[in-house]
């Protein structure tokens, strides 16, 4: 089965390690939440999982992997455009800004972190109907047949499931297709429509020792408002809410609904760089990706169970 990047080989070459460029196997560094631990990778090797993107029931090789094609599409497009960003150029054209923001989208919403919160939802959806059919028992029976046609339950069969859905028992689990059907809906929808109305900003830091590193989860957002810690909504439709994106060790994308109009680019100091980075390991589900060892050891020292800020939410 093919292999298939969630985050873009060409994306993560962007934070090689300077003294690795050039050599037969360039390398960035990779923070391990879980382990606490660093190591040295090759892009390719990072960031991938064997079939993600494959559409399940197709026998065809170039119809299963239809999705990974216009992934790559989509890339192709806006490789450039963030090679132009990080070669020191801060004006882009009109669709140039369109490009990158329709990647963007797709890279915010095709990442395993949101993609899991898509599954867990549908699949606690579906817990919760299944429960409220098992309160009822002969139209839990009826339902359970119809939707096992290829077997004849004895109706004490059908009541001792009926008793352990009750119980909570089974725990649904979405198909990974629902997953991929939803981060196609949210981009189209919702995510992209919402960056292409919000006021960007390029940041570069101020002074030459601070650099960004970027994650699993390169493009997040987060409402920094605050508010009860009851209160869970972290979605772009909010007011205060801000979009942050690093393209590269020297350059972040960063967004918000009230920023005065006009991109353009503001150098920014340590502490704001920082906090950024904070969020980045926040977004992200367990790995973190730095193009020197010190940034990547910093990262590493925040575990997956104590993350710096909260984790945003795939809700818009």
């Amino acid at each position: 089965m093919a292999q298939h990047h969630y985050v873009p080989q060409f994306y993560l070459r962007e934070f090689l390690d300077p003294a690795s460029v050039g050599t037969r196997s360039p390398w960035l560094w990779v923070a391990d939440l879980e382990r606490g631990k660093v190591s040295r990778r090759s892009p390719r090797n990072v960031a991938k999982r064997a079939g993600y993107y494959s559409l399940p029931g197709q026998r065809d090789v170039a119809e299963t992997e239809a999705i990974e094609r216009l992934f790559s599409q989509i890339e192709d497009t806006a490789a450039p455009i963030v090679r132009k960003l990080n070669a020191g150029v801060d004006t882009l054209t009109g669709q140039e800004w369109a490009d990158l923001l329709y990647f963007a989208a797709f890279l915010a919403l095709r990442t395993p972190s949101v993609r899991t919160q898509f599954e867990q939802f549908f699949g606690d959806v579906a817990d919760m109907m299944l429960k409220v059919s098992a309160s009822h028992p002969a139209h839990f029976a009826e339902t359970w047949q119809k939707a096992n046609p290829d077997r004849t339950y004895t109706p004490e069969e059908i009541d001792q499931m009926r008793q352990q859905l009750l119980k909570g028992e089974f725990k649904m689990r979405a198909r990974p297709i629902l997953s991929l059907t939803a981060a196609f809906d949210g981009v189209k929808g919702a995510v992209y429509p919402a960056f292409a109305q919000m006021r960007w900003v390029i940041l570069r830091p101020s002074t030459p020792d601070t650099c960004f590193l970027t994650s699993d989860t390169p493009v997040g957002w987060v409402d920094p408002t605050p508010r009860p810690a009851s209160y869970g909504g972290h979605g772009l439709g909010m007011p205060n809410a801000e979009v942050s994106f690093p393209v590269g060790p020297r350059v972040c994308l960063f967004a918000g609904w009230k920023f005065a109009p006009g991109m353009r680019a503001l150098a920014v100091n340590s502490r704001i760089v920082e906090q950024l980075n904070r969020r980045r390991v926040a977004y992200s589900s367990g790995r973190v990706y730095a193009h020197l060892e010190p940034l990547a050891q910093w990262a590493a020292g925040f575990s997956k169970r104590q993350r710096p800020d909260d984790r945003p939410s795939p809700s818009t």
